[in-house]
């Protein structure tokens, strides 16, 4: 991504919120928007995958993907909750 195109995405933005403008539709509709954003912001952050009441029995799981990475969350048989993401494609399934 150049940094042409990210000046011409934010036209409109100013620090001042009351005077700032939405982003070019182009951030919300053009797939090279939606890779960028994939990897410079969700894939490197820790994001919410569910509420820990949704895990409150022992076994309980829940399977995700984020940033096009699966992800299952499990509360253990010994009560902790653990998550764990694929990182071998060929054994880790």
């Amino acid at each position: 991504m150049s940094e042409g195109a990210v000046a011409d995405i934010g036209q409109g933005w100013h620090p001042d919120p009351s005077s700032s403008l939405s982003l070019h539709a182009d951030a919300y509709t053009k797939k090279r928007w939606f890779d960028a954003d994939q990897s410079a912001i969700i894939s490197r952050s820790w994001l919410w995958i569910c509420h820990s009441e949704k895990l409150r029995a022992r076994g309980s799981f829940v399977a995700e993907a984020i940033a096009g990475q699966p992800i299952l969350a499990i509360r253990g048989l010994d009560g902790e909750l653990r998550a764990f993401y694929n990182v071998c494609q060929h054994r880790g399934h």
